[in-house]
This record gives C-alpha cells, structure tokens and sequence, in this order.
C-alpha cells in the first residue's frame, strides 16, 4: 500500500472516500491510500455505494464472482480484512454485522456522494422555496465533486451497470436544475450552453426544453425560444407520439402572446407572465463555459482500447491541480479513413473528461473533407481563427481583422482558461501551423491523414472494430433479439461491411427501417449486388462517398493508379515486391507512394513493406480502376503479378519436391521488366513464405478465372498447379480441391484437356488425403484415359499411381498392385529413378497391409536399393520412411522402427506437415515406450499437443 499527497478537492480532516471518478481515498492526514488490486477496488466501491448499510455476503460474492455460490465465501472474508489493511486508520469503518458487512461513513470521514446527494437535496428544498441563490451554491458545490465518470477505475461491469445510469440520472437532474438556478438569479446567459447540451444528452426531458426557452426569452431572444419548442414538439411526436406538457404549452402561448404584441403599434410587449419576461436592457455578464460539442449519435460504442488510452492522455495522475487536468497541454491526432468513427471517439473522450476542463470544450469542425479535389473549399486559417473566437465567446465586434492580432487574442483567451479544443476533419498539418502556436491547451485533431508531423502529437490510428464492438453497435440499431436469432447472417452481415463503423450504422440503419426484412435478405442484397458499396447507403450517406473524399484528394496521377492497383490484386496485403511486379516498377520504387497511401488512410500496412486494404475499400478501388485506368493496363498489371507468383510458387516447389514436374510459364512468356521470384535455400524459409502469401495467391488464381483474356487463363491453372505441392504437404485438402478445380475449369475454357486432366490429377490426391476414395477412383481413371488418348504416358502413369493408393484405402488390394506393377513397369523402362522408389515405398505399404509381412520388407530392400542408385533427392522419402517404421515394428524391430519414425518426424516437422507429425510422433513415442527409453513421454506429450491442436476449431 503506498501513500502520496492528495490531490483531489475532497479533503477531510478525518479522511474522505469518493467515487465521482477514480476511486479515491484519503486518511485523516490528508495522505491518498492506494488501493491497488483490482478485487479490492470492486469490493470497497460496493460498500461505499451501500455506505452505512449492511451488504449481505451473498450480494457480494455475486456481483465479485458471478455463480460462485458458497465456495467463494472463505475468498471473500479474506478480500475483507486485505481491504481492511488497506484502509490503515480508517479500516475500522468496515464492519463484519450479520449477514453481510458494512462501511460506516458519518462524522468526520465523508464520501463524495453521500455530499453530493446531500446538497442536490438542499438545493431542490431552497429552490421549492424560491430561495434561487442559495439553490445555487448547493448544486455548484454538489456537481464540483465529479471528478470523472464514477468507477472510472473499478473494472466490475455488473456493478457499474447496476449504479452508473441512476448516477448520471442524478447528475443530469442537478444540472438542469443549476441552469435554471442561473436563469432566476438574472444569469441566463450562463446557461444557454449547458441546457442545449442537457437537451443532445437527453432529448425527452421537457423541463430543460422549458428552462431553455426561460433563458432565451429573458436574452430576449423570443424567436429561438420558439424555435426550441417545436424542436421539442418534432422530437415528441417522433419518438412518443404525443404533444409536449401543459407547462409547455402554456409557455409557448406566452411566448406567442409577447411575439405578437411587439409587432403590434402599440411598442411594449404585453400579457407576457414574469417567468419569462425580459428586461429592455440585460447586462453583460460573464459568458459561461464554452460548450460546443456536436450532438452526433447519442451512443458510443466500441473503440474500448483507443478510449482507454485517450483517457489516459488525459488522466489526472498526468497533471495537478483541484481538478486533475494534465499540467501540460495534450495534443492527441486521431487518423483513420472516413467512417471508421473519428469524429464519434473525440467527442466521447471529451464528453468523458468534461470535468477536467472548466473554462469548456469547443469543437470546431475544419471541414478537411470538403476540399476533397479542390483545396480552397476547406476552411482557411483566417476564417478557422475567427470561428475560434467566437466559439470561445467573443462578439464580431471583438474579433479582429488582422491575422496576428487574432492569433493573440486566441492565444490571450487560452491561456486565461483550462479548455479542451477539438478540431475535426482537418485536411493536412499545413492548416494547423498557423494555429498551433496559439493553442495553449488540450487539443484532439481528427483527420484522413495521420499527420505525422505535428511535434509533441500522440497518434491514435482507426481502422475496423472488434467483431464484439461491431455485434453491440448493430444491437444498438436492430435489437439484440433480431440479431440473436439469425446469428449466422449476423456474422456475415459484420464480414461484408468489414467491421467499418459507418458500413456497419448504415446497414443497421436500412435494418431498422425495414422492419419485416430479416438480416439475411440483407446480407443477400449485399452479395448480389454489382457492389457492395451500392446497398452500403442510407439516405444520402454512404461508403462510397467517404472512400471518395480520400481518393479525390490524391493530385497525382500515379498516387491514383496505385490506388486503383492494389485495390484490384484483391488480395489480403501484398509485399512490396509483388507491387513491384503488379504496378511494372523497380521494386525500391513503389514504396514511397504506398507509405503515402498508408498516410491518408487509403492503404493499411501492418508490417513494413506489406500494404493491403480492407475489403470495402478494395471494392471502391476496383470501380475506380474500372473507369480511371484503360482495361488494357488493367489486364497487363495482372498478367505481371500472376506470373510473379507462378515463379515464386515453382521456388517454393523446387524446395518442397525438387522432382515435381510443374507445367509453368516458359521464359519467353514472362513479362518484360518482371522482377525476379523469391528464392529459397531451406524448406522452412519456403514454407512460411508460402504460408504468408496464401491468401493473395488465392486471390490472384480467382482473378485470372474470371477474366475473359486468355493469357490471365492461362497464368490461372498454371499457378493453381504450381501451388499443389505446398497444400498437399500441408493437408490444405479443402483449399487444394477449390483452387485446382477453379484451374481446370480455366484450362478447359482453353480448350487445354492436357492441362485440364493434370489439374484433375491433383485434385484427386487432395480427394485421396480427404478420404474420398471413390471419387477419387473416378477422377483419376479418367485422367489416365484422356492421358493415354492425347499421347502423355508421363502423365498417364502419374495418375496411376495414385489410382493404386485410391484402390489400396478401398481395400482393393488386388487391383491396386495391378496398377503398382504397370507403373513400376513404365518407370524401369523410362530408367526414373524417383519414380521407382515411389512404387517400391507404395508395395511395401500395399503387402503390409496384406498381411504379407516379408513382401513389405523385400519391398523396401527395393525401394533402398533404388535410392542408393539415385543422383539426387529421393521424392516423398518421410513417407517411405513412415512405411519402413511401421514395417519394422511389425517386424518386432523397435529400435531399428524408432530411428526410422524419428528421421521421418524430423522432415514433416521441417515441411509444416502438422497431421503427418502428429501421427509419426505417436508411432515414435510407442516404440520408445516399448523399448523403455527415457524420452518416450516427452514424445507422447508432443504427440498430444500437436493432435490438440488439429482438433482445435479455427478462427
């Protein structure tokens, strides 16, 4: 437990508690108690909100350990008397009294909101009495103690759902009554600000809306008095479907009454009742708190990391003073792409950390966005400053016409007051710098670019929301229950709008206004449409208009199809060298104008040299490629990145199975200027390039399919073919089926049966690893037909070889060796060596299985014999090896079957093989178990975790 200073406003002089912010508490010496752990913060702060009752045990273990039940009653007495050393002196307050505890604050010790409920109450009494001033001082004093949000630092969300929303309740009541303190005392003008504020906040509450139209009548400001009332009434009609309260009304008709009387010839309004009567003249008095944030949506949701760490820019334990405001101004930049909530986040930290700025909180929107394509548009550093001033107060007549001598009075105003400035939507640092040097207090830019530049910033970058945050702000729009019952189309409905905040409140907006539309009918509009970006819209918002601002800020012309190229890869985030290859340039070339995308929030980068975008934003850049870049350019960029991965994925191949024969692209097919493929030295490096790139050569396989032009054909059951090693070794069956197929039917629309019939071929071993066999069985004879038909007895016998493995998992044992004894046959004549050792390692599996122990052992005195014969790397060697281990233990051979299924793990675990591994890591740990060695359980532990983790569900 450490101590320091207090520097809070409650002080006491035998200790104070309070929870009008973080939690807090001060000895009778002024010292703050730090009570640190977590559970602690959880169980003081439910006493202290229950302070001088008796909370019983059982509320207690319940809301600290939901469906603890009994067992939790011995770990709560123990969080009590940790608590109660906590406490030091003032721990003799917490009281053990049947059935529960209790906190004891009377005297001496104080808590901030029993005084504060204690001065809301004598405030309401003096203003029942019409005793106005000192119903002020009470509610000045009472709204004082909030330091923060209550609990702001106790992380029980059960308690804080169950006290927060009552607190506020209180809070706003006290406010609203303050204001209307300040109108009876001759003060409305103090008010104006905070009663349009209460009313964003709370739109129902009728006695703000009153008090406000109080304040703007004595202003005699009559016309915006009406102007509130029916406000009101709109807003009424709208969500209740009723009219405003007679109190209103009657307000109203005064209003009317006094309106009508002063265009009368008669001068002096009349018949106006003295609540709202103004005074021919009011004087001036000091203008109350800017207040002047938006009043946006009601609701924030999401964004929980960046808040909290925006909070904390702010947090009192930053600075000093009665308040906590930070001792040195904070300059926050929040960037993102437009719709990712920007503008949402700032007004909500500012709203959270109101308390920490007294002199208020001005938003000032720049309208960055409005220069989109034509700069002049946005709000200029002139016209910036003076809305500056007059948002902090001063008159027209105040405001001076030289920039300077505005940049001083700016400068005067700020420093005479602790304010927080937020300044939205600004386009570049270029408009900033003017103001920046006059801005001596807190300020939160938002903007499209992250502004590296500004000194001192701290940068909060947006992109996507959590899939939670998304769900809850959904639930906000539709209702929990609507989305609970199509749960699916839920998930799909977050997928398709990329988890984009703007994406996602304009689909639950559509929702909500189709109330017989279920979210799949949505979902399905969405997927059918020509684009996303089409259903994506709501009224006259819409995605494409936010992507648009960005792109059309782009000047130059090569910023632009960069853009347009990227987006059109559709892959997840391209290195630099394939951008390289897709956009035709040096490979150093590119990067300074994707760091510059990246900046505008057009691209993300989420490692260096890898740029991608979201899903929306690469639908918006593959419309504009369609209509800013010629179909010819479109058409070479793509023929340029296929066939730089076609040449990667063969490196990749060349590593895993050097014997592969892959049909690819020759030489003089290969673009010109291409940059050269990666190469690879160790199957690991291969591997987890490939493992990496994935998704993008996915992408770019589907691309070619279904592009017309014959070239990009080509180049797609060539790349598909070129990959089908590394999905095989990695047991990616399903990945391996859809994109070899997607190949075949490209090299059939070629009119290429060849091509078609190899890519058949590998189809059948995913079928084979999937455990179709029959299907299997049924692709591969045809394969081997249309082989011997077109004169390719290569490409007849590869597939026949897998047709025995097809016939020998069937059980077909007879028919299996027929097709051994054919290919063996064929290879000895062709003298392929590889081949050979393939169809010895597939007989000494076939007689094993036969039960024909000594023919599965001659078998592989075959297969050895061959691979001593070879110059070069024996193909599919951990495979023979895992037959030869099985062989000699049935053989009663465990040594020997050990060495053999420990070199054979080695390489799948070298390959990424996880499912080969697995299974020769138990055959491995068996056979050490027989032979009693001392690591058959580290072996069998890793067998264990490795299958866990196949048995795992993805995602």
């Amino acid at each position: 437990m450490g101590t320091g200073k207090d520097e809070t406003r409650f002080t006491a002089g035998g200790g104070a508690f309070a929870l009008l912010g973080p939690l807090r508490v001060v000895d009778g010496g002024g010292e703050v108690l730090q009570v640190a752990a977590g559970r602690q913060r959880e169980l003081l702060a439910a006493l202290l909100l229950r302070a001088n009752q008796i909370v019983p045990a059982e509320e207690l273990t319940e809301l600290l350990w939901p469906g603890g039940g009994e067992r939790v009653r011995t770990t709560l007495r123990s969080y009590v008397m940790r608590l109660r050393r906590s406490l030091g002196g003032l721990g003799g307050r917490l009281e053990t009294v049947a059935p529960g505890y209790r906190l004891t604050v009377d005297g001496a010790v104080t808590l901030d909101l029993g005084d504060f409920l204690g001065r809301c109450r004598a405030g309401r009494r003096a203003a029942r009495q019409g005793d106005w001033p000192s119903a002020h001082a009470q509610l000045e004093a009472a709204l004082a103690l909030w330091r923060d949000e209550p609990l702001l630092d106790v992380p029980c969300e059960p308690l804080r759902e169950r006290e927060l929303p009552a607190l506020a309740e209180a809070r706003r009541q006290a406010r609203e009554l303050r204001c209307e303190a300040l109108v009876e005392c001759g003060r409305p003008a103090d008010a104006v600000a905070e009663l349009r504020e209460l009313i964003r906040e709370e739109a129902l509450s009728e006695h703000a809306y009153a008090v406000l139209m109080q304040a703007l009548a004595r202003l005699d400001r009559r016309a915006e008095a009406l102007d509130v009332f029916r406000e009101l009434r709109a807003v009424l009609r709208d969500e209740l479907g009723v009219e405003p309260g007679s109190t209103l009304q009657r307000l109203h008709r005064e209003l009317l009454s006094a309106q009508d009387a002063r265009r009368g010839p008669t001068g002096p309004p009349g018949g106006l009742s003295t609540t709202v009567q103004v005074p021919k003249t009011t004087p001036r008095v000091p203008t109350a708190p800017a207040r002047t944030l938006p009043s946006g949506n009601t609701f924030f949701t999401g964004r929980e990391a960046e808040l909290e760490r925006m909070l904390d820019l702010f947090a009192p334990e930053r600075g000093s003073g009665p308040t906590g405001a930070a001792a040195q101004p904070v300059l926050v930049v929040v960037s993102g792409m437009g719709g990712t909530g920007k503008t949402s986040l700032a007004v909500q930290v500012a709203r959270l950390t109101q308390g920490r700025f007294p002199g208020g909180q001005v938003y000032l929107n720049l309208r960055g966005s409005a220069g989109a394509g034509d700069p002049e548009r946005a709000v200029g550093p002139d016209a910036h400053l003076g809305a500056l001033l007059h948002r902090l107060g001063c008159t027209a007549a105040e405001v001076p016409g030289d920039p300077s001598d505005r940049l001083e009075l700016l400068r005067t105003r700020l420093a005479e007051q602790r304010i927080l400035l937020i300044l939205d939507d600004v386009r570049d640092a270029a408009q900033l710098r003017s103001i920046l040097p006059a801005l001596a207090c807190s300020v939160i830019v938002t903007s499209r670019k992250h502004l590296a530049g500004l000194p001192g910033a701290a940068h909060v970058a947006l992109d996507g929301m959590d899939r939670a945050a998304s769900r809850r702000l959904l639930a906000r729009l539709v209702g929990a229950p609507r989305l609970a019952a199509e749960d699916e189309a839920t998930e799909e409905l977050m997928e398709l709008c990329a988890d984009l905040p703007l994406a996602l409140r304009l689909a639950g907006a559509r929702l909500a206004t189709r109330p017989r539309w279920a979210v799949a009918d949505l979902c399905g509009s969405i997927r059918s449409a020509r684009s996303r970006l089409d259903q994506l819209s709501f009224g006259d918002e819409s995605v494409r208009a936010a992507f648009e601002v960005a792109y059309l800020r782009l000047g130059r012309a090569e910023l632009r199809q960069l853009f347009c190229l990227v987006g059109l890869a559709a892959g997840a985030e391209l290195g630099l060298p394939a951008v390289a290859a897709l956009t035709g340039r040096d490979p150093a070339e590119p990067e300074g104008d994707l760091e510059f995308l990246v900046d505008v929030c057009l691209l993300q980068s989420s490692a260096p040299a890898r740029y991608g975008a979201h899903d929306l934003l690469r639908d918006y850049a593959a419309e504009r490629s369609e209509t800013d870049l010629p179909a010819e350019e479109r058409t070479a960029a793509l023929v340029r990145l296929l066939s730089w991965y076609a040449q990667a994925a063969i490196s990749v191949t060349e590593v895993l199975r050097p014997t592969r024969v892959v049909g690819m692209v020759a030489l003089d097919q290969v673009p010109d200027g291409l940059p050269a493929g990666p190469q690879f030295a160790e199957v690991t490096e291969a591997v987890a390039w490939m493992q990496t790139e994935l998704p993008n050569v996915r992408a770019a396989i589907r691309l070619g399919a279904a592009s017309t032009e014959p070239r990009l054909q080509r180049l797609c059951w060539q790349l598909a073919r070129a990959i089908a090693v590394f999905l095989m070794i990695q047991r990616e069956t399903a990945t391996m089926i859809e994109l070899l197929t997607v190949g075949a039917d490209a090299a059939a629309r070629l009119g290429d049966l060849e091509a078609e019939a190899l890519q058949r071929a590998d189809v059948a071993i995913a079928l084979l690893q999937s455990g179709a066999f029959e299907q299997a069985v049924e692709v591969l004879e045809r394969c081997v037909e249309v082989q011997l038909a077109l004169g390719r007895p290569a490409n007849a016998d590869s597939a026949r070889a897998n047709l025995g493995i097809a016939f020998a998992e069937l059980g077909r044992l007879d028919a299996a060796a027929a097709q051994f004894e054919l290919v063996l046959a064929y290879r000895e004549e062709s003298g392929a060596l590889g081949g050979q050792f393939e169809v010895w390692s597939n007989l000494a599996r076939l007689r094993l299985m036969a039960g024909d122990l000594d023919a599965s052992l001659a078998a592989c005195e075959g297969a050895e014999a061959v691979a001593a014969l070879a110059d070069g790397v024996i193909p599919n060697w951990e495979a023979y090896l895992h037959v030869k281990a099985t062989c000699l233990q049935a053989a009663g051979k465990p040594a020997q079957a050990a060495e053999a299924a420990e070199e054979s793990a080695r390489l799948r675990r070298e390959q990424g093989d996880r499912q080969g591994l697995a299974q020769l890591l138990r055959l491995h740990g068996e056979l050490l178990t027989e032979l009693g060695h001392p690591r058959a359980t580290a072996v069998l532990t890793e067998a264990a975790a490795v299958e866990r983790e196949l048995m795992a569900p993805v995602g």
